[in-house]
């Protein structure tokens, strides 16, 4: 090609500078590794251009298997490997796309034992992309089994799949990690939240949402709220960081939160749970916001610990599994309303008063630990084993009611120093044994208080001091 005029004239050699993306010519001139080339045999006769004329240039890319996926290149013309023809002021950008995904699972009646039967009523399977496309699957066999081809999703992108007007309703959102799916499995009256890279938000699941009834919750000013009678699952090794509030419908006792082994729920906002159960074996860990339990429900995980800023129970909870509870700021039992403590650990590592009971304390076989870092309020309840202290706090407990303990009261060996005071009232120490350890180099300070031994069986009587000492056989 030939241009003339705005300063350029001559014959031109076109190509497109751009280093280790391409291992071969797309034409049949010379090549130089690293540079794409035009096809000499198109070039057109020579034309010449004022000033105020232009003309057009077309390239046919093709991209090689040195080029990357979702990368952006840009590319500039030049003089036959000299001046820019404009001065690279504008430089235009391919960005390649990422090649099409297939995602595909199957749908259950339960949490993956019972299959939905497509096979004599077929059902609908929906799939969005950031809530929008059509992607639409049709099971027709009787192992719930279905999958979609040729999706357009890049990592990143919100991935939504549902029931589509059938009797069984399931949702599954996910954060797309640009890559094939085989386990994108739909479970039916739960919301499945996944996260395949990062970590996935309110915000995410309003992205996913396509505002068909069929999708089994809604997110308002990043807010969400299940549909009730619906579970809310966080998938496996998933993180979910909602950055906003979780609750759920009118009150329903299959309104459950399960977070399952290596999963993680965090952050900062409220959490309601009103009339089912929270369970799981992944993580809880909350660090502002209140957790409330409401109605009747199980309440427990079986390895993570949950930690919790404040925890409210407002109906009839009892606790499960084996893992621990530590709640930093304040626990909360409503009146008349009840906690049933089984055998966890329930560290309270909140200062003033960390424990708010106008409701019923069951203490089972459970130990309640008090570790404020400063002053701290014991209240008044029966507990099971109770734990004055941490290891590393100094801080004054004080009693501020009657305190029964079933089990052993102990005052906790700290790298500094733990004083239970017992101020003016009665300690009731019911267990046999030794049913009172005061750790060296921690104090008891008796003030006025009546100490009880009231064990059933032998029982060693602690050596310190007492203000009033009574042995209840």
């Amino acid at each position: 090609m030939y241009v003339t005029g705005d300063g350029w004239t001559g014959e031109y050699d076109w190509w497109i500078e751009k280093r280790d993306l391409w291992d071969g010519s797309l034409s049949s001139s010379s090549f130089v590794a690293g540079e794409m080339v035009e096809n000499l045999s198109q070039q057109t006769n020579s034309i010449s251009l004022s000033v105020n004329e232009f003309t057009e240039i077309e390239f046919n890319f093709q991209f090689m298997s040195y080029a990357g996926n979702e990368t952006p290149y840009c590319f500039r013309v030049r003089n036959n490997g000299s001046a820019d023809l404009d001065d690279y002021i504008k430089v235009a950008t391919i960005i390649t796309a990422a090649p099409p995904i297939t995602v595909s699972g199957h749908a259950y009646h339960d949490e993956g034992i019972t299959p939905i039967d497509g096979s004599s009523t077929n059902k609908t399977v929906q799939l969005r992309v950031n809530g929008l496309g059509s992607y639409t699957y049709v099971i027709n066999t009787d192992d719930g089994a279905w999958e979609i081809t040729d999706v357009a999703a890049v990592s990143g992108n919100i991935i939504t799949v549902y029931l589509d007007d059938e009797d069984e309703e399931a949702t599954t959102v996910y954060v797309s990690d640009g890559t094939n799916k085989a386990d994108v499995d739909l479970y039916k009256n739960r919301v499945i939240v996944r996260a395949d890279t990062g970590s996935i938000t309110n915000d995410n699941l309003s992205t996913g949402d396509d505002m068909d009834d069929d999708i089994k919750y809604s997110v308002t000013d990043s807010n969400l709220t299940v549909d009730s009678g619906f579970k809310l699952i966080v998938w496996t090794s998933s993180t979910f960081a909602p950055g906003g509030t979780i609750g759920f419908g009118t009150a329903n006792s299959n309104n459950d939160l399960l977070v399952r082994s290596g999963a993680t729920l965090n952050g900062t906002n409220d959490v309601t749970v009103n009339g089912g159960d929270v369970t799981g074996e992944g993580t809880i860990s909350l660090t502002n916001g209140t957790f409330t339990l409401s109605e009747t429900g199980s309440f427990g995980g079986s390895t993570a610990d949950w930690t919790f800023y404040n925890l409210t129970f407002s109906g009839t909870t009892t606790a499960t599994g084996t893992n621990q509870i530590t709640i930093s700021n304040v626990l909360t039992i409503d009146a008349s309303d009840s906690l049933d403590a089984d055998s966890k650990t329930w560290t309270l590592s909140g200062s003033d008063t960390p424990f708010i009971k106008t409701g019923t304390l069951t203490p089972s076989a459970s130990t309640v630990v008090y570790s404020g870092s400063s002053a701290t309020n014991v209240t008044s309840t029966t507990y099971n084993n109770l734990n004055i202290g941490g290891s590393g706090t100094t801080a004054t407990y004080t009693a501020v009611g009657d305190i029964t303990v079933n089990s052993v009261l102990t005052i906790v060996e700290s790298t500094g120093t733990n004083e239970f005071n017992a101020s003016n009232r009665t300690i009731t120490l019911a267990g046999s044994g030794t049913p009172f350890i005061i750790n060296a180099s921690e104090v008891f300070t008796y003030s006025t208080s009546t100490v009880k031994y009231t064990g059933g069986s032998d029982t060693y009587i602690t050596a310190t001091e007492y203000y009033d000492l009574n042995l209840v056989p």
